[in-house]
C-alpha cells in the first residue's frame, strides 16, 4: 500500500528443522575414521581444516557423515541444514602409534608389548598361536603359526601388527661324560641326533667350547679333560630360535690313587692245630671287577676272592689284588698275613654297653659281648643281679639303679682250654633318680599369728642343691616374686592355705614336691600356737635321722594313742599303740635306717582327736 493504491504480491518462505546434536564421537587416530550422524535429514557435512580430518557423506545417507583422520590436531566438524541453521563438533585426530612387538616370536618366548598412547586394550586374533594380556601387553608364543596383534585405543583409534611364531628346533640328547684320570684325555661328549639348518654349541659354563652344524646324524664334539658339566645350546639358521637340548655331561678329572687291600683270617691267625681257616680279600679302589691271586709261602695256591685251607705254623699267606678301577696308580696291591697254631687257646670276653652304664631311668640298654677266641659259633649265657637271664647275641633291657650284668661265653673252639668263662668285666649300672625334695615349711613366729601380724615362712628341703627352685602360693595363686627359699608377709588372712613348689633339677629332667601350711588367726580362733585341743604334744628333734620323741600332755590322766607313721605317699611305715601316764607322754620312735630322706607324717589318735606332725628325716 502507497499514495498510488494498494497491490498484492505473495513468498513461499521454508523453514528448516533445527539439526539435533552431533553424535558419533569427537576423538580419531591418524589413518582411521569414525562416523558421526545427526538424526535430522538432508544436511551438509564440512570440515573446518581438511589437512587434519576429512569429511564424506556415507552413501545414501546424507545424515551420516565419514570422518578420516589425516594429521594430529583438533577440527571443526559441521553439519549445516541451510544457512544459519547447523550445529558442529570439535573432533581430534591423536597420532596413531608403532606396536614395538618382534614380527618374528619363538614358541615359548616372551614378548612385552608397547604403544602409545596407553590405556588401549591388547588382542590376538589367534591365541592358540600368540596370547597376550588384555592390559599388559605381555605376548606369549604357544605353537607355531601367525596371528595379528591389536592394540585399540576405542572407536576410530587400532593399529594392528603381523606376528609369525616359528618352531624350535628339535630336542636331542647329550652323551658322554664320566670320572677319569689326570693325565688321560678325558671323556668323549655327543649328542644322539641332529637336524638340518640347525647350528649346535658345545658350552661349558658361559663359554662356548666347540660348535658344529647339524646333519641329522649324530654329532661328536670330541674329548674333554677339563672338569664340569657339558650343556648344548642348538639354534635354528634361518629363524634363530633355539633352545637347551636335553640332558647334560659331566666331566671328573681325578687324581690317581693306589689300590689296597687286607686279609680277614676267620677264625683268626692264630688257630689250633688242624684247623680249617677261610680267608678273605678285602679291597679298597678295586673297581667292579677285581681280581686276585693267593698264595702260600710265594707258592700260587688259587683265585677268587676267598681261600681256605689248613694251615701251620709260620705259612706265610698273601694276596695279590688286581684292581680295574678307572684311576689308580698303580693297579696292582698286594697284603699277606703269618698264621701261627696252637694246641690250646684261653678264651676271653669283654662287655660293652650302649649307649653306657649310666643312663637315665626308662633308658633302654644293649649290652654287646666282645670275644676273643670265641670260635665261629660262641653261646652266651646272661647273669642280671645274680639270676641267670638265658642267652641270646646280646642282652637289652631297661636297667634299674644297681644292676649288675655279667656274662659266660662258651667257646665253640676245638682246642679251647676252658670251655667256659665269664667276662673279664660287669657291668654296673647307674641309674641316678630325678632329685625330689622332700620338704617342710617353718612358720616363724608360728603358723597362728595374730592378724597384721608378720610371719616368716621357710621351705626347708631334705638336702641341700643349688638345683632347686621355689614358688610360693597363697590358697592356690602364685605369688609374684615369691621364689626364694623364704617368704615373709603381714596381709595373711584366717585359713589361708600357703603353699611352697619346690622344683629339684638333675641331668634326667626334674621333679616337684609341694608342702602347705595353714595360716589361722588367733584373734578369730582364741587359741596358741601348738596347743592342741587338749593337752601339748611336741615331736622332737625335727628334722631328725629317723630317731625322734614324741613329748608332751594329752590333757587326761591317761589316754592310749595309736601313733600311725606315713610317707608322702601315704604307706604306712610305723604304728604303735602308746598310753599316757599321769596325762604325760614321753615315747622315743626309732624307725628303720632304710628309709630315703625326706618328708614323714605322723597321726597320733586317741578319743575321737587327731594330733599330726610333719616331720623330715635327714641322714
Amino acid at each position: 500500500t502507497n499514495s498510488c493504491g494498494t497491490a498484492t504480491t505473495t513468498a513461499t518462505v521454508r523453514v528448516h528443522p533445527l539439526p539435533k546434536p552431533i553424535m558419533g564421537g569427537n576423538t580419531l587416530c591418524q589413518e582411521n575414521s569414525i562416523i558421526l550422524s545427526d538424526s535430522v535429514a538432508d544436511g551438509a557435512w564440512s570440515s573446518s581444516n581438511t589437512a587434519i580430518a576429512t569429511v564424506l557423506p556415507a552413501a545414501g545417507l546424507f545424515s551420516e557423515g565419514i570422518v578420516s583422520g589425516i594429521s594430529v590436531g583438533t577440527v571443526l566438524i559441521s553439519y549445516v541444514i541451510a544457512p544459519g541453521c547447523f550445529v558442529t563438533e570439535t573432533v581430534t585426530v591423536n597420532p596413531l602409534g608403532s606396536i614395538t612387538l618382534p614380527s618374528a616370536m619363538c614358541v615359548g618366548s616372551l614378548e612385552t608389548a608397547t604403544d602409545f598412547p596407553g590405556g588401549g586394550t591388547w588382542s590376538s586374533s589367534t591365541p592358540s598361536v600368540v596370547t597376550i594380556g588384555g592390559t599388559s601387553g605381555l605376548a606369549s608364543a604357544i605353537a607355531s603359526g601367525a596371528a595379528i596383534i591389536t592394540y585399540d585405543l576405542g572407536p576410530g583409534c587400532m593399529v594392528s601388527k603381523a606376528v609369525t611364531v616359528n618352531i624350535l628346533p628339535p630336542n636331542f640328547y647329550v652323551t658322554g661324560g664320566g670320572t677319569f684320570c689326570i693325565g688321560t684325555p678325558g671323556g668323549d661328549i655327543g649328542l644322539d641326533g641332529s637336524d638340518t639348518g640347525v647350528v649346535y654349541q658345545l658350552v661349558l659354563g658361559s663359554s662356548v667350547v666347540a660348535t658344529d652344524t647339524g646333519t641329522g646324524a649324530p654329532i661328536d664334539f670330541g674329548t674333554y679333560s677339563v672338569s664340569g658339566v657339558y650343556s648344548v645350546r642348538a639354534t635354528s639358521v634361518s629363524t634363530g630360535c633355539g633352545q637347551n637340548m636335553g640332558g647334560t655331561a659331566t666331566i671328573i678329572m681325578s687324581t690317581p690313587t693306589p689300590p689296597f687291600v687286607s686279609i680277614n683270617a676267620n677264625p683268626g691267625t692264630l688257630v689250633c692245630v688242624g684247623s680249617t681257616v677261610l680267608f678273605t680279600a678285602l679291597p679298597t679302589a678295586g673297581g667292579t671287577a677285581p681280581t686276585y691271586n693267593w698264595y702260600v709261602n710265594s707258592t700260587s695256591v688259587g683265585a677268587g676272592s676267598t681261600y681256605s685251607y689248613i694251615p701251620v705254623a709260620g705259612d706265610s699267606v698273601s694276596v695279590t689284588l688286581v684292581s680295574n678301577a678307572s684311576c689308580v696308580s698303580p693297579d696292582t696291591a698286594t697284603n699277606f698275613v703269618i698264621m701261627n697254631t696252637t694246641t690250646g687257646l684261653m678264651p676271653s670276653l669283654t662287655l660293652m654297653a650302649s649307649p653306657g652304664d649310666s643312663v637315665c631311668p626308662g633308658t633302654i640298654v644293649t649290652i654287646t659281648p666282645l670275644p676273643v677266641n670265641g670260635g665261629t659259633a660262641p653261646v652266651y649265657t646272661w647273669v642280671k643281679n645274680g639270676v641267670d637271664e638265658g642267652g641270646g647275641l646280646n642282652f637289652v633291657f631297661v636297667p634299674t639303679e644297681g644292676d649288675n650284668i655279667l656274662c659266660w661265653m662258651h667257646s665253640s673252639l676245638s682246642c679251647s682250654l676252658s670251655d667256659s668263662v665269664h667276662s673279664d668285666n660287669n657291668i654296673l649300672m647307674n641309674v641316678p633318680p630325678i632329685n625330689v625334695p622332700a620338704i617342710n615349711i617353718v612358720a616363724i613366729p608360728g603358723a597362728r599369728i595374730s592378724f597384721g601380724e608378720t610371719d616368716t615362712l621357710v621351705a626347708a628341703v631334705s638336702f641341700v642343691s643349688s638345683n632347686l627352685s621355689y614358688q610360693w602360693a597363697i590358697n592356690g595363686s602364685a605369688v609374684p616374686g615369691a621364689t626364694s627359699d623364704t617368704f615373709i608377709s603381714s596381709s595373711f588372712n584366717n585359713r589361708d592355705s600357703v603353699t611352697c613348689d619346690v622344683t629339684g633339677y638333675s641331668t634326667c629332667g626334674s621333679a616337684v614336691r609341694e608342702a602347705y601350711v595353714i595360716i589361722v588367726d588367733t584373734l578369730v580362733l582364741g587359741v596358741h600356737n601348738v596347743q592342741a585341743a587338749s593337752g601339748n604334744l611336741g615331736l622332737i628333734p625335727n628334722p631328725n635321722n629317723g630317731t625322734f620323741t614324741l613329748k608332751g600332755t594329752t590333757g587326761k590322766l591317761e589316754e592310749q594313742l595309736d601313733i600311725t607313721i606315713t610317707d608322702m605317699l601315704g604307706q604306712v611305715i610305723y604304728q604303735q599303740l602308746v598310753t599316757s601316764r599321769n596325762g604325760k607322754i614321753d615315747e622315743q620312735i626309732k624307725l628303720s635306717q632304710t628309709l630315703a630322706n625326706g618328708m614323714y607324717l605322723l597321726n597320733a589318735k586317741g578319743d575321737g582327736e587327731n594330733r599330726v606332725f610333719h616331720f623330715v628325716i635327714e641322714k
